[in-house]
């Protein structure tokens, strides 16, 4: 089926609703509704919002979607975790605001982020071939990685949030270490998932996906983060640290997200 096809047949289909609702006698159920009559706003509107939901869904096999597969599940992952980690870009003015630092002092907390996080990229491969490799498959060590990574990206956030409550610099350092800690939850869900594919599925076509749905989060989350947090500064009532708190439930459902892959594609041989 063509392009226009299928748009055609989004069109009749709208204007089907639209003559439904307005004017009844335009409805010919036999040949359809002339063309020229749908060209109205009430049908072009909702029909341009229609083709571009079926542009991205086109770029996605259908196979994604089978109860089955697990690849549609990773998928939603690594959306959650693109939303969710870039609260990031918030957390500079987020802690010079609330513990009252100049921004000298930020940089050299986040240098020591920086630092948490290549000693944990450092220490991880050692620790999974010393540790796991020995008593557990390369897939069920991504998936464990994984679910450590985002309990640690969720205990991290609770804290950071927290900190701004109680103004704790103690507390706020902690909670950053342990988000960072959460490090290797990329690669590991990417391992992951190159194994996972159901038949007829490209490693290629995988890599196209998660970079696909990494910059859609790119692009929304900062702002998303951005206007939420400008919000709580303009409210007398929403806390300081409700936006870490927001991004923890984000990773809350990434850990839910692992249960089912554990529960539903993660076989009991090791």
């Amino acid at each position: 089926m063509t392009k226009s096809s299928r748009v055609y047949l989004f069109e009749q289909a709208r204007c089907l609703i639209y003559y439904q609702v307005n004017d009844s006698t335009q409805i010919d159920l036999e040949n359809g509704i002339k063309e020229s009559l749908c060209k109205l706003e009430g049908v072009q509107y909702p029909l341009s919002i229609i083709v571009g939901v079926d542009a991205i869904l086109a770029m996605l096999p259908v196979s994604i979607f089978r109860a089955n597969n697990p690849t549609f599940t990773i998928i939603i992952l690594f959306l959650i975790n693109g939303l969710a980690t870039n609260v990031q870009v918030i957390i500079p003015q987020y802690t010079s605001l609330v513990l009252s630092w100049p921004f000298a002092r930020v940089d050299a907390i986040m240098a020591l982020k920086a630092l948490v996080s290549a000693l944990v990229l450092l220490c991880l491969p050692a620790f999974r071939k010393t540790y796991l490799e020995p008593h557990l498959s390369t897939p069920k060590i991504d998936l464990l990685i994984t679910q450590g990574s985002l309990a640690a990206n969720l205990v991290g956030m609770v804290g950071l949030g927290f900190s701004g409550v109680f103004t704790s610099a103690s507390l706020f350092i902690a909670s950053l270490c342990v988000y960072t800690s959460g490090v290797g939850l990329a690669d590991s869900l990417t391992s992951y998932g190159t194994f996972s594919l159901a038949p007829g599925q490209t490693v290629a076509d995988f890599y196209v996906r998660v970079g696909l749905i990494n910059l859609i989060a790119g692009l929304t989350a900062a702002p998303l983060w951005s206007g939420l947090f400008s919000l709580v500064l303009r409210s007398k009532i929403l806390p300081f640290g409700l936006p870490f708190w927001i991004c923890a439930g984000l990773f809350g459902a990434g850990l839910g997200g692992v249960g089912a892959l554990r529960k539903g594609w993660w076989g009991s041989s090791g």
